[in-house]
């Protein structure tokens, strides 16, 4: 998703994650006295958890709009389509169970069966017909409808997803974004910040069984006791070995973050080992906010925050100190606030916000990203920052695309997409950048010159960003190269490339979460909250 200022009529887009992005690497604003190589003086990643494409854009841009209870959402004419669900592919779907919209009230499912081998076996060949079978999982206190493991079939509109589509009608997204390799949360969270899940070992005598195969990570070990205070004891424990983007960041003077929500212990006075026992109730219920597979630098010795110290003081927050670059989500926000935004900033919300289903929600979960994306459109950094949206992994929801065949592999145990032998990028999921220049420094943006990016993005594309951020060159097997990018046109921009729709203007101002058409009849799952900060009139 991309986010700029128009001097022309609002159109929409959908285009690769990094051909959306040239624009935003280039248009700086007119008093800037950036060293940088492109006009970006702030990343931020915001690194969501369990969607695929079609469990949210299935039908995008056309929501149902049949119930009083939820908000309409009407796309404007002209807008493109994107490779989502139409025709025989929902009515005539080669699963056992058709595809069908999840409503505003049934926000809350089932977490599915995301699991490293069952994803592959769910792919069957490319042939994408047996999501029920090894996908989808349910259980009394979640169940729909009875739909059982059918639920795993089920998407959402622009009636509950409205403000994603919102983002997605006036900035830019990608529908051609897989993870890097199958499997749950901690793998796609190593990749984004490595490249790769290689260099795992069990630490604590657990079973390398679903965690571990040949040196790489396929499930959700946690980090190390050694690493990590809020670790869970009783789980199979790992510690990574290589370097990841924070060592390329640290050698090059680079500030950088990763904030998570629940890493702040709540035992009082520095006291260890730390205790995270914060907690929030969302529509799903209460959960703890601090998971430990979803934080990947506490794997790695170089960056992991044992026992969660705080950084010394705000203005050394993004370098290097006792906290060792890994902060509570609120350590951000002070940052944002005293002028003191790191270059690169991974943010990832505490649990019940971040999208994750079984504890966590598309409701609650819009109310972080709308809340987060406002504060920092609204803060000076602005005009230099660039933001993506991006999902860890699928949560095994289905989705119609299989992605390109990649790597090879010979682990009989593990592999399932077509048998051994093959071992692709994992599920499509939801990805785009988010950004803005001031409309008057709008005079030049960057083109691809080559068909580098043309391709599929995966986990590695936001790699790519964060040290092409610094213009970092990566030399060991961890890492990825630079982007290759050339001066091109003037913006607005319009970029013609095969398979991809790249003109594109976008809105200025902040997201309003919009309410219900009339109140809904009282239920577990309450209406979304609506988050106020500056109504804009083309939000509807």
């Amino acid at each position: 998703m991309l986010l700029r200022p128009c001097t022309k009529p609002k159109v929409s887009v959908f285009i690769p994650l990094w051909i959306s992005l040239v624009c935003a690497l280039a248009a700086p604003p007119a008093d800037a006295t950036t060293t940088t190589t492109t006009p970006i003086q702030h990343l931020v990643v915001i690194f969501q958890e369990n969607v695929s494409f079609d469990h949210y854009f299935a039908t995008y841009p056309f929501a149902a709009n049949n119930s009083p209870f939820e908000p309409v959402f009407t796309a404007p004419a002209g807008t493109p389509s994107v490779n989502g669900l139409s025709g025989s592919l929902l009515s005539h779907n080669p699963n056992s169970v058709q595809p069908f919209r999840l409503s505003r009230a049934e926000a809350v499912t089932c977490d599915q069966d995301h699991g490293y081998l069952h994803e592959q076996q769910a792919f069957n060949s490319g042939l994408m017909d047996k999501f029920v079978e090894f996908a989808g999982t349910t259980k009394p206190s979640c169940d729909i409808d009875n739909r059982g493991k059918g639920i795993v079939m089920g998407y959402y509109d622009g009636n509950t997803v409205t403000a994603l589509w919102n983002y997605a009608q006036h900035f830019a997204m990608s529908d051609n974004s897989f993870s890097t390799t199958f499997g749950p949360s901690t793998p796609g969270a190593l990749n984004l910040i490595s490249g790769q899940t290689n260099g795992a070992n069990i630490s604590n005598g657990g079973s390398a069984t679903g965690n571990v195969a040949n040196g790489s990570v396929i499930g959700d070990p946690r980090p190390s006791s050694d690493f990590d205070d809020c670790t869970i004891t009783t789980a199979t424990q790992i510690k990574m070995s290589g370097t990841h983007v924070g060592d390329l960041l640290n050698a090059h003077s680079i500030t950088w973050g990763w904030f998570q929500g629940g890493f702040r212990p709540t035992s009082p006075n520095g006291a260890t080992p730390a205790v995270c026992g914060s907690t929030h109730t969302g529509l799903a219920g209460s959960s703890k906010d601090y998971i430990p597979h979803h934080a990947p630098f506490q794997y790695y010795p170089q960056s992991a925050n044992q026992h969660h110290l705080p950084p010394t003081s705000v203005s050394m927050i993004g370098s290097t100190d006792q906290a060792k670059h890994q902060y509570d989500l609120s350590d951000f926000f002070a940052a944002l606030s005293a002028g003191n935004l790191p270059a690169v900033s991974y943010l990832k919300a505490a649990a019940y916000q971040d999208g994750h289903a079984g504890y966590s929600d598309p409701l609650d979960e819009q109310a972080f990203l709308v809340d987060t994306i406002n504060t920092i459109m609204l803060s000076p950094f602005w005009s230099s920052t660039a933001i993506i949206i991006a999902y860890d992994d699928s949560d095994g929801w289905y989705d119609h695309v299989m992605g390109p065949i990649i790597n090879q592999s010979s682990d009989i145990a593990n592999d399932g997409l077509t048998g051994t032998g093959a071992c692709g990028n994992g599920h499509r999921t939801v990805s785009g950048p988010l950004r803005l220049w001031p409309a008057s420094a709008a005079s030049r943006h960057l083109a691809l010159r080559e068909s580098q990016f043309r391709g599929p993005q995966r986990h590695r594309s936001v790699l790519h960003l964060a040290i092409y951020r610094g213009q970092i060159g990566a030399s060991d097997a961890s890492a990825t190269t630079r982007p290759t990018i050339s001066l091109a046109r003037s913006c607005p921009c319009s970029i013609s490339l095969r398979a991809s729709r790249a003109r594109f203007c976008c809105s200025i101002r902040p997201l309003e979460l919009p309410p219900a058409r009339s109140k809904a009849p009282p239920s577990k799952r309450s209406p979304e909250p609506v988050r106020r900060v500056r109504a804009g009139s083309n939000f509807t």
